[in-house]
């Protein structure tokens, strides 16, 4: 019995006692209603909801501050609130990509291949 099967009794149970009136593309529905709402209740626990919110206030902040920017403004002002806009994103991205874990899944993640280490 491998990993992915450890809950088989539970879903065969499932289907052979309570789902078995109900077609095919109703217990997927249902499949797939009951994993959507277990995987945004597992997100809402486990994702930092504070840093979320302070980048969304951040990110708004400095996107009003590049709009209000006046065209004939020195280079280096421009460059400025442009650096402090494409930071305040790229900060909210790490903060959705990667919940409350840190550097634990950073390295796994770069360790297991499925991100460059240099791009994190």
């Amino acid at each position: 019995m491998g990993f992915f099967d450890i809950l088989n009794p539970v879903f065969t149970g499932i289907e052979t006692y309570f789902l078995s009136w109900i077609p095919a593309w109703a217990r997927v529905a249902i499949y797939g209603l009951g994993s959507g709402i277990v995987t945004m209740l597992l997100y809402a626990k486990f994702s930092n909801q504070d840093a979320l919110t302070q980048g969304k206030l951040t990110s708004k902040e400095a996107l009003s501050a590049l709009r209000k920017l006046d065209p004939e403004a020195e280079f280096d002002v421009a460059l400025a609130t442009m650096r402090k806009a494409i930071a305040a994103s790229l900060r909210q991205a790490k903060n959705e990509q990667f919940p409350r874990c840190g550097h634990r899944c950073r390295s796994f993640l770069s360790s297991s291949g499925w991100i460059i280490p240099t791009h994190i």
